[in-house]
């Protein structure tokens, strides 16, 4: 997984990235939603960071972090809108 987008518009979307290998250390993906929602699913090891905006709106970090020792840390980032709607990522 290198990154991506995922827009919502009187929707939803649902991403599963539970077997995904990132490229690299770090990904971005822009996940905006609005008037509707979205999930994003991801490992237990790769750690998040949601940078996201909130207008009427929100995003929720519901991950589990879990450590492998000798398995390289992975970040994804979240960025994005939620205007009169949420993102949440979970494992």
């Amino acid at each position: 997984f290198r990154g991506g987008r995922a827009f919502a518009c009187f929707g939803g979307f649902q991403l599963d990235l539970t077997q995904s290998e990132m490229e690299g250390d770090q990904a971005v993906i822009d996940a905006t939603a609005v008037f509707g929602g979205g999930e994003i699913r991801v490992p237990v090891t790769w750690n998040v960071v949601v940078e996201g905006t909130g207008i009427f709106g929100g995003y929720e970090d519901s991950t589990q972090h879990l450590t492998i020792e000798g398995k390289p840390k992975k970040t994804l980032i979240v960025r994005g809108a939620a205007v009169f709607g949420g993102v949440e990522v979970k494992n």
